[in-house]
């Protein structure tokens, strides 16, 4: 890796969201075991962006919505910010 490569700084717009074994649904660590999950790095636009942005990007893919009954609990992070427990 060139020196400078360590110094770039991270993607605003990758997350690693999480997944349920059918990679259908967001699922969170109080409602479906850390093993169970995928783990995915995602590209997340704010709304306003990706409504301008799937119109000329087809293969662009909204963020699945929660599994039911899972839904992400207010903490004050993003559900991309945490990673569950081993």
């Amino acid at each position: 890796m060139p020196p400078n490569g360590t110094q770039v700084p991270l993607c605003a717009y990758h997350k690693i969201i999480h997944l349920d074994a059918t990679g259908n649904f967001r699922v969170t660590e109080q409602c479906e075991s850390p093993s169970a999950m995928q783990h995915k790095s995602w590209f997340i636009l704010t709304p306003a962006m990706e409504y301008y942005y799937k119109q000329k990007n087809a293969d662009y893919k909204v963020l699945p919505p929660f599994k039911a009954g899972c839904e992400f609990a207010e903490t004050g992070k993003s559900d991309g910010d945490h990673y569950p427990q081993p």
